[in-house]
């Protein structure tokens, strides 16, 4: 504060004024005690004066530039260097300085400007006139004793504490001190014995006796009470001698100011900032001047333990001075953050060093693994600092196709993934695509929609996949025949597939297999020629009743990992080979018959039943000549067949029909058949004779079957062309039927008398068979016959 002394150059009347705003309302001398040196600029606001001083200070003196009635002006002076005074011109709008030996060349008694005019006044002490101006305004007269003492000037103040006369009174300054010392520059003219009244701000008075010590000294300090905290310390002193008690000073003032400045850093993780709050305006303790965003930057980036790295941003509340934002950007992502204001590193703007502020927090964003198998399978892996209580499965998994639309199956219908569950307390989530999808499917965590301990969101993840859900499938068949396949989807991992075990066969109710003699059957394994997707196998021979092929559902997976769909079937399965019966009688009938089942189709008569001699070789007959057999016929569709060997063969003859040569209906290959039985197709003869006398004689070949020979029918006796055989007399005549004596084989009779012509006796062919069957050869004779 500057101490400014205002002068009334009518009335002479003067006060001492500490304030920085300096209200005229009369033409006055304004005396500071300042130099020109002090002073940074001199400038006219309107009618007012500003004077900017080199440490900051401003002082303002209104109403400067006004006159009063008398046309007088008021003057600005400061120190001398060479003169005592220094006098404020204006010059064209600018200030310059003029040498001033006295004030009173400035008053209008002086210059005559004002009413009865005086002469000269005495000479001016300190820039007051000696005795005040008021005495010189005075006059002399009265009587010639001993004059009263003028007033003295009022003394100067000054709060001694405030050691940077900044006007705040800190912890520093005032330590442990019980008082606020004052100093108080002692006015020209005081004596020992004179009294400073020093008064503070509640009026209370703190009186002191000037000593000779005082005088020489020329100042004197009074203690007086520290106020409380926050309050404004003003002291103002007078001086009182034998002729009264001056003016009171200008005042001097301080704030006390000891509560040390606080800060708090709080961190906010759903913006990822640091609030960094001080109690006052924070001053930076090395330029006195308040911390810059970047300053701050830099006293909580020095530190390495802080983990905060280059990349951190600090900025300061546009709003809030006290308030600056940090945004970390840490080095080491694994570790926690700490935003530290030491204590000691800031000030307030009393100079109170500020206490410590710090806060230590994770800052990093949690982070989520999305996982989808082909086979449909989701793991969702959040961080280990997540909060689980943040995590909704209902809302948080979004499950949709690859292009966010709702999921739907391989055939259109909609598909909804049932939640996904945690076994370890909400950090992995797993669950399964439903069944029959096929097709990409996007599985996400959106960012923001799950937290960590600390609070921060979450980043999000997300992963689009081929997924196959649907499960593979297995087409089962059996022929009635017995031939097995079973055919698995292309997709269908072979090396899941066992076809002793994934592969069972058994009759229509599940039981083990048997033929139709109730034997136990054991399939052999089926086998597969392309690697494991089709498989085929055969149900044994002799199995004749319904069969069932299943694979089990789950037996087998596709290259997904889907189990299968089971597949099975059951029809009825006849595998027993149709067989042939071949016969032969000693007289080459041939009888070749099927199993009414057979297939006739599947018969070539020309190729399939094989005649041969007994040891396989082509027949002949008894000459040796080769012998061909006509095929075969068949009068009933197919099954039977006969035929007949030729004629004059005589030995062992083979039938055959080779096994597998046909097929029955079901298509099971047959058995063979043969038979080799002696054949003997050579025909009897017989021999016919008759005498001229009429004695006839029929002799057969012994092998011959009497029973096949009618005597009644089988000798035929007619005459030479074959009619009725009459006698001379043209009567018909009867031979009586032949008779054997030895059994049938020789035959004898008598033609009746009076028959004189030729005479035929025939033994038809055909008409007898020998023992074997063969139909006899035909034996006639014609002879001239007379019995007359």
């Amino acid at each position: 504060m500057q101490d400014i002394t205002v002068i009334d150059k009518v009335s002479l009347d003067k006060v001492n004024i500490g304030d920085s705003v300096i209200k005229l309302d009369k033409a006055s001398i304004i005396q500071t005690k300042l130099h020109k040196e002090d002073v940074k600029e001199i400038v006219q606001e309107g009618n007012n004066l500003v004077i900017k001083l080199n440490n900051g200070e401003q002082i303002t003196i209104e109403n400067y530039f006004v006159k009063d009635a008398a046309g007088n002006t008021s003057d600005l002076v400061f120190e001398g260097t060479v003169c005592a005074f220094e006098q404020v011109v204006w010059e064209n709008g600018a200030a310059g300085f003029k040498e001033l030996t006295g004030l009173e060349e400035l008053l209008p008694i002086v210059t005559g400007a004002g009413t009865g005019g005086v002469g000269p006044l005495p000479w001016v002490i300190g820039g007051i006139v000696a005795g005040g101006i008021g005495a010189a305004a005075g006059g002399s007269g009265g009587n010639g004793g001993a004059k009263k003492p003028a007033v003295l000037e009022a003394p100067k103040v000054e709060i001694e504490n405030d050691k940077n006369n900044d006007g705040v009174l800190n912890k520093e300054e005032i330590g442990d001190a019980t008082h606020i010392n004052v100093i108080v520059t002692i006015p020209t003219g005081a004596v020992a014995g004179d009294t400073i009244t020093v008064k503070d701000q509640n009026g209370k008075e703190y009186p002191h006796k000037l000593t000779q010590t005082d005088i020489d000294a020329g100042k004197v300090t009074v203690a007086v009470d520290i106020p409380a905290e926050g309050t404004d310390l003003k002291v103002t002193a007078t001086i009182e001698n034998a002729g009264g008690t001056s003016t009171e000073s200008a005042p001097d003032r301080a704030t006390v100011d000891t509560v040390p400045p606080t800060v708090s850093v709080t961190y906010d993780p759903s913006k990822g900032e640091f609030t960094v709050d001080f109690s006052d305006e924070p001053i930076n303790p090395n330029t006195g001047k308040p911390f810059t965003p970047e300053e701050i930057k830099d006293l909580i980036t020095s530190d390495p333990k802080n983990n905060l790295g280059p990349d951190t941003t600090v900025t300061v509340d546009p709003e809030d001075p006290t308030k600056f934002v940090v945004t970390p950007s840490p080095k080491d992502p694994s570790k926690d953050v700490t935003v530290e204001i030491p204590t000691g590193s800031y000030e307030d703007k009393g100079g109170n060093p500020g206490l410590e502020g710090t806060m230590t927090d994770d800052v990093v964003p949690p982070s989520v693994k999305v996982e989808i198998t082909p086979d449909g399978k989701i793991t969702v892996t959040f961080d280990p600092d997540v909060d689980p209580s943040t995590i909704d499965p209902n809302k948080d998994f979004v499950i949709t196709d690859k292009d966010g639309n709702p999921l739907k199956d391989k055939d259109g219908n909609p598909v909804t993934v049932p939640p996904l569950t945690s076994t370890d307390g909400g950090i992995t989530w797993t669950g399964k695509v439903p069944p029959n999808v096929d097709g990409e499917v996007k599985v996400e965590v959106p960012a923001g929609s799950y937290e960590d301990k600390t609070g921060n969101p979450g980043t999000g993840g997300d992963v689009t996949v081929p997924v196959d859900t649907a499960p593979p499938s297995v087409k089962v068949e059996i022929t009635p025949n017995g031939d097995i396949k079973v055919t698995f989807d292309p997709d269908v991992d072979p090396s899941t597939i066992d076809p002793n075990t994934d592969i069972v066969i058994t009759d229509k109710d599940g039981n083990p297999l048997k033929d139709k003699d109730g034997n136990p059957v054991t399939v052999p394994p089926l086998t597969s020629t392309d690697g494991g997707i089709t498989w085929t196998g055969k149900v044994p021979p002799n199995v004749d009743g319904e069969v069932k092929v299943e694979v089990p559902a789950g037996s087998y997976d596709d290259k997904t990992g889907n189990p299968g769909t089971g597949g099975d079937v059951t029809v009825p399965v006849d595998t027993a080979p149709p067989s042939v019966k071949v016969e032969i009688t000693p007289n080459g009938d041939i009888k070749v018959t099927f199993d009414p089942d057979v297939d006739p189709s599947t018969i070539d008569p020309n190729t399939d039943i094989v005649i041969t001699d007994k040891d396989g070789n082509p027949l002949k007959d008894k000459d040796g000549n080769p012998v061909t057999v006509p095929p075969l016929t068949s009068t009933d569709g197919g099954i039977t067949w006969t035929g007949k060997v030729p004629p004059n063969v005589d030995g062992e003859v083979k039938v055959e029909v080779p096994a597998g040569s046909y097929d029955d209906k079901t298509g099971n290959p047959g058995t063979g058949g043969d038979v080799t039985v002696p054949v003997e197709t050579i025909p009897p003869s017989v021999k016919v004779e008759i005498t001229p006398n009429g004695d006839i004689k029929v002799t057969f070949d012994p092998d011959v079957d009497p029973s096949t020979i009618d005597p009644n029918k089988d000798f035929v006796i007619t005459d030479k062309d074959g009619n009725p055989l009459k006698d001379k007399d043209g009567n018909p005549v009867t031979v009586p039927p032949l008779t054997s004596i030895d059994g049938g084989i020789t035959w004898t009779g008598k033609v009746p008398p009076n028959v004189d012509a030729e005479v035929k006796v025939e033994v038809p062919t055909g008409s007898y068979d020998d023992k074997t069957g063969n139909p006899g050869t035909g034996g006639e004779v014609t002879v001239p016959v007379d019995t007359a």
